[in-house]
């Protein structure tokens, strides 16, 4: 699932398929204090991480 970073402080998850547009999953993920640049997920695809311009890495339990 992809995921991207925003100015305005959230990460927002993407459904993405051949046949369609690209769709926001659920509501955007907040939590950070500042412009969100980068978001990677562990190597199974479970659990997102995200830096931000506040400083912080946060790790993530997404319940979708």
């Amino acid at each position: 699932m992809p995921a991207g970073g925003s100015g305005d402080h959230t990460i927002r998850l993407w459904r993405v398929t051949a046949s369609t547009s690209p769709a926001p999953i659920g509501h955007p993920v907040t939590g950070h204090h500042g412009a969100v640049y980068s978001v990677a997920f562990s190597p199974n695809g479970k659990l997102p991480a995200s830096g931000s311009a506040d400083q912080m890495i946060h790790l993530w339990k997404l319940t979708q």
